[in-house]
């Protein structure tokens, strides 16, 4: 369905406003003969669905928490005049509309928000994270249905090809090493706990589909990690990855702690401080998760 027929499918109440935004909106993407698009001025609430956006070659005006998804996302770079609408959660309404969207994309997963962001501009909700299933599948249909939205088929081909042909690459790497490593994947949550991920993440994705073995077989939650005491990391493995960025109070764990010190990986030098990758991420953060592990364990064998 089109995003002019959802709109005439959308309560009375605002039917004539998002049917007419929304109508503009495909103008704007749609070229004119003669004339270059110009693109629409999107928001984004959650930083997944940002670097979605990002990945079909349009930046969005606003995003929430901007300064926290340079630190934890990092690519793709936000330019610096965009708006930082404040908290995921609890975006200011007054600087979203002063930004002058024609379209907000949020998650599903925050059920609240679209009610709220309406009478500002129409509200696409999608959802990557939590759900069942492949994160990375998801994130690919997601990728889809934006394109489709958006009139972006040939950038959603083009990032899917790139996707393929990273995850290709890492699963060569892996191959000529002659079997997948074992890993454990784990970013400090401060001195004592971890989060270790595994199934249900985007990382395990990516495992799954290059060979490599994931160290952690333990339950995980809707994002795919489990919150456990660093001591629990006490399993064969490899390497031991440790996702930046890492809180000041864990970095002198890392410098030699007991606990530390006795984990199987850390005793054999296995240890890898790996650049800060979003774990809620979508098909770039999947691919840079690729290119760094590649870099990380296989460029110096």
């Amino acid at each position: 369905m089109n995003v002019i027929a959802q709109a005439q499918a959308s309560t009375p109440r605002r039917l004539r406003h998002v049917a007419a935004v929304l109508a503009s909106v495909l103008l704007l993407v749609a070229p004119t003969p003669g004339l270059t698009a110009t693109p629409p001025r999107i928001a984004t609430i959650t930083w997944d669905l940002t670097e979605t956006l990002m990945a079909l070659g349009i930046t969005p005006v606003a995003v929430a928490n901007l300064r926290g998804y340079r630190e934890w996302v990092v690519e793709p770079e936000v330019p610096e005049d965009t708006i930082d609408i404040g908290l995921r959660f609890a975006p200011s309404l007054t600087t979203l509309a002063a930004a002058n969207p024609d379209l907000i994309i949020t998650s599903r997963f925050l059920q609240d928000l679209p009610e709220r962001l309406e009478p500002i501009a129409p509200v696409e909700a999608l959802t990557i994270y939590p759900a069942d299933g492949d994160p990375l599948e998801r994130a690919v249909e997601v990728t889809q249905t934006l394109a489709e939205r958006l009139d972006r088929q040939d950038a959603f081909t083009a990032v899917q090809d790139r996707l393929e042909r990273q995850l290709q690459q890492l699963a060569s790497r892996v191959a000529d090493h002659g079997r997948g490593d074992r890993v454990y994947l784990v970013q400090f949550q401060d001195s004592d706990h971890v989060r270790v991920y595994a199934d249900g993440s985007l990382f395990q994705s990516v495992f799954q589909r290059t060979g490599i073995e994931n160290a952690w077989d333990g339950e995980t939650n809707g994002w795919g990690f489990a919150l456990i005491p660093l001591a629990q990391l006490k399993g064969s493995a490899d390497h031991l990855i440790v996702l930046e960025p890492v809180p000041d109070e864990a970095e002198s764990v890392i410098g030699g702690s007991r606990i530390w010190q006795a984990l199987p990986a850390v005793r054999n030098g296995q240890v890898h401080r790996l650049p800060a990758v979003w774990g809620a991420g979508s098909v770039l953060s999947a691919m840079r998760f690729a290119r760094l592990v590649e870099q990380t364990l296989y460029d110096d064998r």
